[in-house]
C-alpha cells in the first residue's frame, strides 16, 4: 500500500505542496512570534506535518528563512516585471517600483529585515543575496532615469 498523497497527484507535487505549506507556516509564525521564539515544532504543527518532516526539507529555521525570502523576492520580481512592462518613461518606471517596494515590504513583510542582524555573517550574506535582483533592477532604472534626464536638459 502506497502512502496517501495529500498535496498533489504525484510525489513531486506532494513534496512541493508540503514544502510550500511549511514556508507558509514559517511566514505566519515569523510575523506572530518573531524570530527568537519561532520553533520548528510550531512550524510542523501549523503546516500539519510531523516535526521530523520539517527537518527532511529544512535543517534549521535559517534554511526556512532563506527559502521564504527567496520565494518572496521571486514573487515580488514577477510582480515588478509585470507592472513595469508597459511603462517606457524611466522616471515613471522608477516611481512605480518605489511604490511597489514600499507597499510590499514596509507593511506585512518587514519581519525578514529585522531578522538579518540576528543571523551569523554567512547566513546574513545568503539572506541578502536574494535582494540582488531588486538592487540590479533599481540600479538599471536609476541609470535609465539619469540618462533620460540628462538627455532632456541638453535639448
Amino acid at each position: 500500500m502506497s502512502p496517501k498523497l495529500t498535496g498533489g497527484a504525484t510525489l513531486a507535487e506532494h513534496k512541493a505542496a508540503t514544502r510550500e505549506a511549511m514556508i507558509d507556516a514559517f511566514a505566519a509564525l515569523l510575523h506572530e512570534a518573531g524570530w527568537q521564539d519561532l520553533k520548528l515544532q510550531d512550524v510542523a504543527r501549523q503546516a500539519g506535518v510531523a516535526r521530523t518532516a520539517v527537518y527532511n526539507y529544512f535543517p534549521d529555521k535559517t534554511a526556512l528563512l532563506l527559502a521564504w525570502s527567496q520565494r518572496e523576492m521571486a514573487r515580488f520580481m514577477t510582480l515588478a516585471e509585470r507592472e513595469l512592462a508597459a511603462r517606457t518613461d524611466p522616471v515613471d518606471r522608477l516611481q512605480i517600483l518605489i511604490k511597489l517596494v514600499l507597499t510590499e515590504f514596509s507593511f506585512q513583510r518587514g519581519a525578514g529585515a529585522s531578522v538579518a542582524p540576528l543571523l551569523p555573517p554567512g547566513d546574513r550574506a545568503a539572506f541578502f543575496e536574494h535582494v540582488a535582483p531588486l538592487a540590479a533592477l533599481v540600479g538599471g532604472l536609476l541609470d535609465d532615469a539619469t540618462a533620460s534626464s540628462s538627455g532632456r536638459t541638453r535639448r
